[in-house]
């Protein structure tokens, strides 16, 4: 290596933190722009819903029309959005018979078998106990 690569390499360090751990001053000597880095990770993964939400029949009890809407929305906004809603309730496919013009093969579902195979029971995989509260 020639002496200007060395001095770069010189001066490269790699620190490996868990942003999630409270523990750990990011305003110590980690570089702002690693600092950085570690601050927006968290925007990279998706984020679960915070927002509770509140669900509205749009029809009555004997042919629900189920719909979620925020439960931040004003009383006024929850009001005429249900309006908006109930309104436009038509244009909304509930399932795959609203919809006439749709091929049924897009919404089945078959699974070839042969006529005359039998059906294997197979053992049960059990996952990680972590793993399963992710899934």
């Amino acid at each position: 290596m020639n002496d200007s690569s060395s001095d770069y390499l010189h001066d490269l360090y790699i620190i490996c933190v868990d942003p999630d751990d409270e523990g750990i001053d990011f305003d110590g000597d980690i570089p702002k722009e690693i600092r950085a880095l570690i601050e927006r990770e968290d925007e990279r993964h998706a984020q679960p819903l915070k927002e509770e939400v509140v669900s509205i029949n749009l029809k009555d009890e004997n042919d629900p029309r189920m719909v979620q809407v925020g439960s931040t929305l004003s009383p006024e906004e929850h009001r005429d959005f249900k309006e908006l809603l109930t309104e436009y309730s038509d244009v909304f496919a509930w399932s795959h018979r609203d919809m006439p013009g749709i091929d049924p093969e897009i919404v089945e579902h078959r699974i070839p078998l042969l006529p005359d195979a039998k059906p294997v029971k197979q053992k049960l995989r059990r996952m990680r106990p972590d793993w399963v509260q992710k899934i």
